[in-house]
């Protein structure tokens, strides 16, 4: 495999990363709505999500393409 960016592997690790923590985002919002005894408004759900997908428009745009 020939690399022809020479901040392909750095840029990955960025893309993993960046997945890594809307996972944990995500994973740490449904845990609050189940174990929180107060309810969430809808506004702060919409605003959770929204950083969640904002990261992962990052993290797809910056996944570099392999070459094989």
């Amino acid at each position: 495999m020939t690399v022809a960016d020479k901040y392909f592997l750095k840029k990955e690790k960025l893309a993993d990363m960046l997945f890594d923590i809307v996972k944990y985002l995500l994973t740490a919002l449904c845990a609050m709505l189940f174990i929180s005894e107060e309810s969430f408004s809808v506004v702060k759900l919409f605003i959770a999500a929204l950083i969640a997908v904002i990261i992962s428009a990052v993290a797809i745009f910056i996944t570099p393409l392999k070459e094989e």
